[in-house]
This record gives structure tokens, C-alpha cells and sequence, in this order.
């Protein structure tokens, strides 16, 4: 059995507010052999104990970098104009993709064995139904794939459920593309620069430079999804609905709960049922 990681990060405010209910529901409903690593921004005083969860607080060196050069700032913080933009919030955004490379450096480099991959999951979603070991080695982490996503056929792609194969060296590649993003500042250069959209450029870069390093791209949404049924929140509506809600945005942080016009798949699982 391939040995595989879910990783995520969370602010201490979002410890409260969400995660900390993620981090129960996937201790309840992740079976046993998957093991879960948390990054928060700040030490957390009331933990979920399990032995299978994991809290890192060591500092990320590049992130801590990027945020004390950028945050300063407004406009790289989504305040440039009138108002809030999140498309060009960066130094929010940058979390995600600088936590993905520090696993997948700590997996190679102080795990023995090393993990064979790492499924990234938002911190804001809830495990709703016991998911099976056998769709977690089959389908959220497909061996012969390198990279996972939630695609949308008419704007960026969901960035809060996503795989990557540390067994394969291409995925390393795909990182350290996102990455240049960020180490260089180039991210200014594109026309939004939260981690979605970066991550999306990404994968295009090497799309667009086929050969034999290519890594292998998977999106896991359903192709037929439309725009204004069911395209815009695809986790729910691919195979994953069947044991998360990923509660994405204010208002289903707010109330915990999804939204009825969220779901056009017909997930037959009694949290959807009671909606």
C-alpha cells in the first residue's frame, strides 16, 4: 500500500472559525493509513490529538521571506484600488503553494519511508462520510498521474482539493514552475495572482512543452459540467461530493453549511439529503 499524506494549512482565526471541525471530520471519517499534516500560521492551544495528525509550526523560510517583502505593500495584498480584490491578493494566496513544496521536501529528506504522495485538501472542508482506502489509492491519488485537479471549463481551476505523486520526479518539476512565481516575483506578470490561477499557468507552461518529462495532468471534474450548473463549485459535483463539502467563500463559512443550488450531481449521502 502506497503511503499517502493530506496536508494543510490554516490561519489561527480559521482554526476557530473552520478548521478545526475539518481536522475532527477527517479524523472520524479518513481511514486508518492516511495520515494528516497541518501547518498553521500560529501555535494552537487546543489541538485535535490523534496519532495520525500531525502539527507543523516550524518557520517556511521562503514564505516568511515573500510575506515580509510583499505584505508591505497594498496592492500585493488585493488593495491596490478601491476595493478588496481577492484575483490580486498575493501574499494571501501564497500559503498553499510554499506549505506544498516545504511537505515535499520534509517527506524526501526526514520520513522514512518517504510518502508517495500528497493529496492537498482546503482546510474549510468538512468529511461528511467515511471515504474508502481504496479511493484514496485509486481515485483521489492515481498512480500513473502526477498532478490532480479540479478544472473548470470556463475560468481558473478549484485549488482545494488537489494530488500530487512524490514518487514521480515530474511532480517536482510542477512545483518548482509554481514556485518561480513566487521567487522571483513574476507572478506580477499575469492577470491575477492567487494560487489557482498561478498553478493553472503552470500546468500550462508544461502543456505547452510536450515530451517525455511532461508530467501527467488529471482533473478530476466531470467534463459536462456547465458554468451555471454545477461548474462553478466542482469538488461537490465530481466523485468527491460523495464524502466532502468544501465550504468555500463567506457565506458557507458563515453558516457551515452548503448552499441547495450548489449540488447538480445526485450524491445520495444523507448529509446531502438533508439539505
Amino acid at each position: 500500500m502506497r503511503r499517502i499524506a493530506v496536508v494543510t494549512t490554516f490561519s489561527k482565526e480559521g482554526w476557530d472559525k473552520y478548521a478545526k471541525r475539518s481536522v475532527e471530520t477527517f479524523d472520524k471519517m479518513w481511514p486508518q493509513g492516511v495520515e494528516l499534516h497541518c501547518y498553521p500560521d500560529a501555535r494552537l492551544k487546543d489541538e485535535i490529538k490523534s496519532p495520525r495528525i500531525f502539527y507543523h509550526y516550524d518557520d517556511i523560510p521562503e514564505r516568511t521571506k515573500f510575506i515580509k517583502t510583499w505584505g508591505v505593500i497594498p496592492a500585493m495584498t488585493g488593495h491596490g484600488a478601491d476595493r478588496y480584490n481577492y484575483r490580486f491578493d498575493a501574499v494571501k494566496f501564497c500559503h498553499k503553494p510554499f506549505v506544498l513544496s516545504e511537505f515535499a521536501r520534509f517527506s524526501m529528506h526526514d520520513c522514512t519511508p518517504p510518502y508517495d504522495g500528497m493529496i492537498w485538501v482546503d482546510a474549510d472542508t468538512v468529511t461528511h462520510s467515511a471515504v474508502p482506502l481504496k479511493v484514496v489509492q485509486k481515485d483521489m491519488a492515481p498512480k500513473d498521474k502526477d498532478f490532480c485537479y479540479l478544472g473548470r471549463n470556463y475560468k481558473y481551476s478549484e485549488c482545494g482539493f488537489m494530488f500530487f505523486n512524490l514518487a514521480r520526479t515530474q511532480t517536482y518539476a510542477f512545483l518548482q514552475r509554481v514556485l518561480r512565481f513566487y521567487r522571483h516575483g513574476t507572478f506580477q506578470t499575469q492577470k491575477e495572482w492567487h494560487d489557482s490561477f498561478l498553478f493553472d499557468q503552470a500546468r500550462a507552461w508544461f502543456e505547452q512543452r510536450p515530451g517525455p518529462n511532461t508530467p501527467i495532468f488529471h482533473s478530476y471534474s466531470p467534463p459536462d459540467l456547465h458554468r451555471r450548473h454545477g461548474g462553478g463549485h466542482p469538488f461537490v459535483n465530481s466523485f468527491l461530493g460523495a464524502y466532502m463539502d468544501h465550504l468555500k467563500g463567506d457565506v458557507r463559512k458563515l453558516t457551515g453549511k452548503p448552499r441547495k443550488q450548489d449540488m447538480v450531481v445526485g450524491h445520495d449521502q444523507k448529509y446531502w439529503r438533508e439539505l
